[in-house]
């Protein structure tokens, strides 16, 4: 693979921001406002553009990608994780270029980082009126050519009911990767704090929006079963690392290569003790204060090993089998 297929160059590949940034406060939607940052989401912005877009596509739409990075449980119908940096390159150099940085961190209104590799570039994916064969580096449109697919195909793909939850990470943005136009449902719904919901407007195409994903609780609507809904999210948490860590595993862990996700968890949270071991001590400070401050970093990692070790209750489920049973079925039309 040559080095301009993976560069990500902003002339390129970053799409204008032409309007201010506009904003939800977690005052609005009836929430404490957090020591993180007071915005509970971003309105819709533009991020990448059309051609930054069909390059994600074309890696997530791989056949060895899908293969071996497809996974599902009864929360999240079919996802794929882990694939950066090694079968998606240029989604990764998108997600940690400078100014793509840089624009995260104004919408997010605090310093974010991405928390570790493995949450770079997870993608939410419902499967267009063409199915598997509709799943290539242009969306799939209902207006596109090519032999409509079954609902059996289909379904094992789709939010059947909104799946409310709080996610593993402070920090989210989520990218739009279709053709939003002539969407049926589909949008991010936000808890507010009386119980009632604000509906986010869909992102076109290319365009994402930040949110604080981990105390806001939310959910995808349920969507029209003929269209193709594929989103990017890339996780994040504050880049001061005195900052309390609120990062857990329980939403992930069934969707997730489990060894890979441990040993990036534990190298995290090994790596943000060390940095607040240097920020955190020093000659001026009283023993009292040390002594609090080691037994709050004992805490922290006995959490970071429980957070591994304790059962979770989401079900894993096998959309990848029905992906590979549909590319067998199509290997031996070919071979016939």
């Amino acid at each position: 693979m040559s080095s301009t297929t993976v560069s990500f160059i902003p002339d390129l590949h970053l799409a204008p921001l032409v309007e201010p940034p506009q904003y939800i406060t977690l005052a609005e939607l009836g929430y404490e406002p957090t020591a993180d940052s007071p915005i509970a989401a971003s309105k819709p912005f533009p991020l990448f553009t059309a051609e930054a877009v069909r390059r994600i596509r074309s890696e997530i739409v791989h056949p060895d990608t899908l293969a071996n990075h497809m996974f599902s449980d009864d929360y999240s119908p079919c996802v794929i994780r882990g694939h950066c940096p090694e079968r998606a390159p240029f989604t990764y150099n998108a997600w940690t270029h400078p100014e793509v940085t840089q624009r995260i961190n104004m919408l997010a209104g605090i310093s974010i980082t991405p928390v570790y590799d493995y949450e770079i570039g997870h993608v939410n994916l419902q499967l267009g009126p063409r199915g598997w064969a509709g799943l290539k580096a242009e969306p799939d449109l209902p207006e596109a050519q090519g032999q409509i697919a079954t609902q059996e195909e289909i379904l094992p793909t789709i939010f059947q009911v909104p799946n409310w939850h709080n996610d593993s990470y402070p920090f989210v943005c989520i990218l739009m990767l279709s053709e939003t136009s002539t969407f049926k449902g589909g949008n991010t719904i936000l808890r507010k704090g009386d119980g009632t919901s604000y509906i986010c407007p869909l992102p076109p195409i290319g365009h994402a929006m930040i949110l604080q994903g981990g105390q806001v609780t939310h959910a995808v609507s349920p969507t029209d079963s003929a269209q193709e809904r594929i989103s990017m999210v890339t996780s994040y948490r504050p880049t001061n690392p005195l900052v309390a860590d609120r990062c857990f595993l329980k939403t992930v862990r069934t969707v997730s290569d489990t060894e890979t996700l441990q040993k990036q968890w534990l190298d995290y949270r090994l790596r943000l003790l060390a940095e607040r071991i240097l920020k955190g001590t020093g000659s001026g400070q009283s023993v009292d204060s040390m002594s609090q401050f080691a037994k709050e970093q004992a805490a922290f990692l006995e959490e970071s090993v429980r957070q591994i070790m304790d059962p979770v209750e989401r079900i894993p489920t096998n959309t990848r089998g029905g992906y590979l049973d549909w590319r067998e079925a199509q290997s031996s039309m070919v071979a016939v």
